[in-house]
């Protein structure tokens, strides 16, 4: 029921700029925040699956920026920060493939496992992708948050050597 929610959306605007993009998905996130809430406090359960891909809400916030409707299912009690999908990946994954920092910071504040790999892409952390993406303020926020920048993947590839495999002069600097 929560996901269904979650998973629903209005058509999203075209081609707007970052900030535009930014303030229309937190204006969306609030609003699924408080469904989310008044499902929870009619009985619904967090912990939810959707049986095809094993996505569970927080699953859905991580790849749309939901934030607020995160925080709303983490504080429930139920939901499971480091739940794995059927592609063996985390909320907090998503959230850093799509860049989506505040979600990020949530599933941390919540004790994501920082070091939880993803077994069917070479066992890459949250910070393996993070680095794939170039994007300097998760790579550092997880960093400062306790994220192990020699963990390696099943190459023996640590975030360092993803970034220069793939030319992500932005976070180098970070991590050399």
């Amino acid at each position: 029921m929560i996901q269904n929610n979650i998973e629903a959306s209005e058509e999203k605007p075209e081609e707007q700029p970052k900030s535009d993009q930014k303030e229309a998905i937190a204006q969306e996130d609030e609003k699924r925040a408080k469904i989310a809430e008044m499902l929870l406090n009619n009985g619904a359960k967090a912990t939810a699956v959707e049986p095809a891909g094993q996505q569970t809400p927080l699953h859905l916030c991580g790849m749309n920026g939901y934030a607020q409707t995160a925080k709303v299912l983490l504080e429930a009690g139920e939901a499971d920060v480091n739940a794995v999908n059927k592609i063996s990946q985390t909320p907090l994954i998503y959230a850093c493939i799509e860049r989506h920092l505040d979600t990020v910071k949530i599933m941390v504040e919540f004790k994501a496992d920082l070091s939880l790999g993803d077994k069917l892409h070479w066992n890459w952390t949250p910070l393996h992708y993070a680095v794939l993406q170039d994007d300097v303020d998760i790579v550092q926020f997880l960093l400062d948050s306790g994220a192990d920048k020699e963990a390696k993947d099943e190459a023996g590839r640590s975030a360092l050597n993803v970034a220069d495999e793939h030319a992500k002069e932005k976070v180098k600097a970070i991590l050399a």
